[in-house]
């Protein structure tokens, strides 16, 4: 019996150890994680990170609200960053979550010598990586805009080099002319011209004024034509004028 005994105090020594063990070493490793961190626990490798985001939904919460990303975004990215230590302390804004509110907040931290990040594929610190706090913003709203606006201002187009440009000038109506008197050459009669004018001042054209009745009524015979109004009235005219300018040339 004592025998028996002993072997069962063995057991639950052993039993009671192996507990113990577990808990220290689960609380180790709680304890390796610091406050508000974006990890549930330690990842050291880039499949381990994957494996842990998509694994726990709070994890890929944090991620997805911060980096204003989809999952599957998430993972894509996270399966191309790389492990690497820094080789200097330097001075960081490192993001942090209260699991308790789920509030994103950040502060200047100082990263010491040696400490391990994951950078991106262009060797730009994303992430610390014993805790998964990012250090980076990649939203679109951080973003810088790539095209920056220019104002333009409307210019006014030059003018061709074959533009021709027209002055149009209304037309001046020009004064009218002055009659212009026509050249009149003055000739003086001789003694031979004197005695033509006073032959032909003293012509008398008797019977003159009754030469369109007579024209007029005369009739000639079948065959003979009468003369017609027209030709008797050129007649009259072309006499009258003679004797006008007869009996001017008389006075």
């Amino acid at each position: 019996m004592a025998a028996h005994r002993r072997v069962g105090a063995n057991l639950m020594l052993r039993i009671g150890m192996s507990v113990m063990l577990a808990a220290l070493f689960a609380a180790g490793v709680v304890a390796q994680m610091p406050r508000n961190a974006f990890l549930e626990k330690p990842a050291t490798t880039r499949d381990a990170l994957v494996r842990q985001v998509s694994t726990y939904p709070e994890v890929m919460d944090r991620y997805v609200r911060h980096f204003q990303m989809m999952p599957d975004d998430v993972v894509a990215f996270f399966s191309k960053l790389s492990l690497r230590k820094l080789d200097q302390d330097t001075e960081m804004e490192v993001f942090n979550v209260p699991h308790a509110t789920g509030v994103l907040r950040a502060e200047k931290q100082v990263v010491k010598r040696g400490e391990a990040v994951w950078v991106d594929e262009s060797g730009r610190i994303v992430m610390v990586a014993h805790c998964g706090n990012p250090v980076v913003r990649t939203d679109r709203a951080e973003e810088p805009d790539a095209k920056p606006q220019t104002s333009v201002q409307a210019e006014e187009k030059p003018m061709g080099a074959g533009a021709v440009t027209v002055d149009i000038v209304a037309p001046t109506p020009a004064p009218p002319a002055e009659p212009v008197a026509p050249d009149v050459e003055f000739v003086v009669p001789g003694a031979g011209g004197s005695s033509m004018v006073e032959e032909a001042a003293g012509f008398d054209f008797p019977g003159i004024a009754f030469l369109p009745t007579v024209l007029v009524g005369f009739r000639g015979s079948d065959n003979e034509p009468i003369p017609e109004p027209a030709t008797v009235f050129g007649l009259s005219a072309g006499v009258a004028y003679l004797v006008a300018r007869s009996r001017k040339l008389r006075h």
